[in-house]
């Protein structure tokens, strides 16, 4: 019997101030998941919007990430956007939703 571990999916990128995350924020990928979440520091707005519509799956490393991200803001307010229901309640059950701005937005 053969095992193959299979890297759980994560993408990323950037468009008009956006950045767009994919698949699943977890620690198999949090070294990947840095280097964008920097990326997205890089703009020049006055706020940090992540659009999650497609980031299917965050565990605890994935929610370090995100904290890491929300520290390196220096209070510029970071902007979750329509997160999918696995990825909100991770944010409501950990008390931590309450730091960033939630939007849920409609698709177009």
């Amino acid at each position: 019997m053969s095992v193959y571990k299979i890297a759980p999916s994560f993408g990323a990128r950037t468009s008009d101030g956006v950045t767009f995350l994919s698949g699943e924020l977890e620690a198999a990928n949090a070294g990947e998941a840095r280097r964008a979440l920097q990326e997205a520091l890089g703009g020049a707005g006055q706020e940090v919007v992540l659009d999650l519509t497609e980031l299917s799956f965050c565990d605890s490393r994935g929610l370090r990430e995100l904290f890491v991200l929300l520290h390196e803001a220096q209070g510029r307010p970071v902007v979750l956007r329509n997160a999918q229901p696995a990825v909100r309640r991770l944010l409501e059950i950990t008390g931590v939703a309450r730091l960033f701005v939630l939007l849920d937005e409609p698709l177009s």
